[in-house]
């Protein structure tokens, strides 16, 4: 199906071609903390996304008809490959690495719950709160999941888990920064998650040009 890109890519580090951080050993969360949301208190998180775009907007859009998710891993036609130039070859090649590394990452952690759909991949995760008694209670105030499109993903985080995010939150293991969700919250006009009323959604958008930053769009409630 055809899009419009208002996407944002999974990033790349300026020092290395992967676009993650792989901490040895694995941390709780970046700030040290072992709250990383109300739904994965207990989880390692071991991957953070960076902040450098791969590709543009311009490149993206030319490339969206010639990629295909088979399984869950993402591949550039062969027919795409004729169409693009050898710089723009290795740039869609390294998305589609970056993101599938991520994919593959997620899998690997038992509490996510995977759906394969047309174009995308999706990780689920109950939402929970532990209780006196020393175990979990759930609840179904919007959910948590991270939907992985070759261009980057859409991010959905529940009432409860904003109500109780702190840093941030992890959603299999990767990490999801409170100043994304600061950002997010903005454009509803909400200045912080105590009083959150639903749950949220948002995607983390392909800037205009590889210096251009990410954006966060397309911000609504669940």
């Amino acid at each position: 199906m055809a899009m419009k890109f208002r996407k944002t890519f999974l990033s790349l580090s300026l020092a290395a071609l992967l676009p993650i951080t792989i901490t040895q050993p694995v941390v709780a969360s970046p700030s040290g903390s072992s709250q990383v949301g109300a739904f994965e208190n207990s989880e390692n998180v071991d991957i953070q996304i960076m902040d450098t775009p791969v590709i543009d907007n311009a490149l993206a859009e030319k490339v969206e008809p010639f990629i295909e998710l088979r399984g869950s891993v993402f591949f550039l036609t062969a027919q795409g490959k004729e169409i693009l130039n050898a710089q723009e070859t290795r740039e869609v090649e390294q998305q589609l690495t970056n993101t599938n590394q991520l994919i593959e990452h997620a899998a690997t952690h038992e509490n996510a719950s995977q759906t394969v759909g047309e174009k995308s991949v999706t990780f689920s995760q109950p939402d929970t709160k532990p209780t006196d008694g020393g175990g979990f209670a759930t609840f179904a105030h919007g959910v948590n999941s991270i939907k992985f499109h070759w261009w980057g993903m859409e991010i959905f985080l529940s009432q409860t888990t904003l109500r109780n995010l702190g840093a941030g939150a992890a959603i299999a293991g990767i990490w999801i920064p409170a100043s994304w969700v600061a950002r997010a919250l903005s454009t509803l006009g909400v200045a912080g998650t105590s009083l959150v009323p639903h749950g949220i959604a948002f995607e983390y958008h392909i800037p205009t040009n590889p210096l251009g930053g990410w954006t966060i769009r397309n911000v609504r409630w669940q």
